[in-house]
């Protein structure tokens, strides 16, 4: 006697159908809460290195990176007594300087205790391929974004929408800034309207590099522009 195999039911599919929905749905908002975290966390390790470089001026009279008298604190530890790069002291001009001093600088907070991690202070190690070298690598001589290939430099620049001093930035390394895209424009807009003003060309957060605005990044005026791509913005945050 032929056994006959039972089909769905309308009820049943249904049921099944909402089901896969719940379950889609579930995976799309976790990505997206998980996203909003990540960007959250941008903001929040931009704050801490603001008050890491606070307490670090205030304990040593300096700059991270900038400090004149680094090595008699830190040596051998931080290198040599000579100026960076090849040695850790800096030159005491009120500028964390491209080149040496921005890599110092996350050393000397590293060696005073003021932020945990440890970073080299001078440019990466050549053991990655040659393809990936330059002079910064998020994790080794700058601190990693929770954000994938993102890092944090702290450096001193004139010319930026008319300003100059000392900032924090948030983007992809390359060579001896964080200054490539790494997030879309409308999350770079977003953090800067939760933050600051909004605008891309002033406030306390600007936007980099060229896909992130219509115009010319570091030049006003310019405004955030959406058709980048993914990794269109990096973003400049000033720390004075």
């Amino acid at each position: 006697m032929k056994q006959k195999i039972k089909g769905f039911t309308l009820v049943e599919m249904a049921i099944v159908m909402v089901i896969i929905g719940f379950i889609v749905g579930g995976v799309l908002v976790g990505k997206d809460l998980i996203r909003e975290a990540e960007l959250k966390s941008v903001v929040q390790d931009v704050q801490n290195y603001k008050t890491a470089v606070g307490t670090f001026q205030i304990k040593y009279l300096a700059l991270p990176g900038d400090m004149v008298n680094a090595f008699d604190f830190w040596n051998p530890n931080c290198g040599t007594d000579a100026l960076a790069p090849a040695g850790c002291n800096g030159d005491s001009d009120g500028r964390v300087e491209i080149g040496g001093e921005n890599l110092r600088a996350w050393q000397h907070l590293s060696l005073s205790g003021i932020l945990d991690n440890t970073y080299t202070g001078v440019k990466r190690s050549t053991t990655p391929p040659a393809s990936n070298d330059g002079d910064i690598l998020a994790g080794e001589n700058v601190p990693a974004s929770k954000i994938s290939g993102a890092a944090f430099g702290f450096y001193y620049n004139t010319g930026v929408y008319g300003r100059e001093g000392n900032y924090f930035e948030f983007g992809q390394g390359t060579g001896n800034r964080a200054d490539s895209g790494i997030i879309p424009a409308r999350e770079a807009s977003v953090i800067d309207q939760k933050v600051d003003n909004g605008l891309a060309d002033s406030g306390s957060i600007v936007a980099n590099d060229n896909n992130c605005v219509t115009g010319t990044a570091l030049t006003a005026p310019a405004t955030y522009t959406f058709g980048g791509g993914d990794k269109a913005c990096a973003l400049i945050f000033w720390y004075e």
